[in-house]
Order: structure tokens, then sequence, then C-alpha cells
């Protein structure tokens, strides 16, 4: 699911066993020390994989060495790229990452592989309201309905730098009509934000 106000770009990869470019050509000096503390295989391809698709896409607008190109964080860890002047994100699952960009909105993206899990209803308390989970209960594909509110709620609350689900009962979703219901009052007229599922 994607988040935004306005124009995005978005890009999909895979993330592979290994990554051909050496590490040197695309991590910043902080990054290399960052990069160090990262023990996990798939975790350091999925770190450096992520760092690699986000810089070759942000290259052909800022025009630096890859190395070069730096990202940092803000509210409660949505990365930035101070070289930039927009609004970046990016999100893993199985193997895949994806990432969006907009030069004029905030904008938010999560990727999930749809799952059939027995924590549904444990997970669906925490995250959606009585009214989401009365939809969810009436779906015929109980995993499709779920992980649209999951990766929608995710979205948003990343494009608002948010971060974590503290906010996600304040946010309610009608994912079968594709519509933002409520939001945080903090957040603003709700016409300034558009959700997408794909």
């Amino acid at each position: 699911s994607g988040a935004a106000t306005m124009s995005v770009e978005l890009i999909l990869f895979e993330i592979q066993e290994s990554l051909e470019v050496p590490q040197e050509e695309i991590l910043s000096s902080s990054e290399c020390i960052h990069v160090q503390a990262i023990s996990h295989e798939s975790r350091l391809q999925e770190y450096l994989q992520t760092r690699y698709h986000v810089k070759q896409h942000l290259q052909k607008k800022i025009n630096l060495p890859l190395k070069e190109i730096t990202f940092e964080k803000r509210g409660e860890g949505k990365p930035y790229c101070p070289q930039f002047k927009g609004d970046l994100n990016w999100s893993h699952s199985h193997n895949w990452g994806t990432a969006i960009f907009s030069e004029q909105a905030r904008v938010g993206v999560d990727l999930a592989f749809k799952q059939t899990t027995s924590s549904f209803t444990a997970l669906s308390h925490r995250i959606l309201t009585s009214y989401e989970r009365d939809i969810l209960e009436a779906s015929s594909d109980k995993a499709d309905v779920f992980w649209k509110f999951w990766t929608g709620k995710e979205a948003l609350l990343k494009a608002n730098a948010s971060g974590g689900f503290k906010d996600a009962l304040n946010i309610q979703l009608d994912p079968l009509q594709q519509k933002i219901i409520t939001l945080p009052p903090s957040w603003g007229d709700l016409n300034f934000w558009t959700l997408q599922w794909d």
C-alpha cells in the first residue's frame, strides 16, 4: 500500500542473495560503520540492496555519487535524504523491496505478502476499529482484507512520520472501497490524504 498527497514515483526491486557492487561504492561513511553491526546475512543484504536501489533512483535527480547520498531519520524513524528536496520511504517483505518518492508530497509505503495467520483476531483488536473488524469478519477473504488494513495503516503512519502503530486505532479505513474514513485530527484535512492498494 502507498499513501501520498500528490504525484509519486514507486520502484519495486528483488533482494538478491548478494550485491555485485562493492559496499564502498554505495555506502556513506556512517552507513559503513552501521553495516558492521549487522550480523544476519539476509538483513545485511536487505540494508545494502535497499540503499543501492534507492540511491540509484535518487542519483538521477541529485547527480551525486551513490556514497555521497545520505539518509537520516525524522519523527519515529522515517528516513529522509538531506540532498533530495522531497520525501521518500521504503519497505521490504520476503526478498522484495519497494520505495516511494515525491518532490511535492509526504509519502509512505508498506509491502507485505498476504499470509494466512491465526493471529488475525489478536492483531485486529490492536490495530482495527470495531467498524473495521466488522468488515474483516464479513469478508470471504480475511487474509486479503486484513493485510490491506495493515499495509494501508502502516503506509499512512509512515507518510505522517508517526512510526509504529500507536495511532492505528485513530485511523479508520475501508479497503473494499479503497477509502480513508477517519484520521487523527492533528493530521489535518482528510481530503489532503490518498491511499492506494496494489
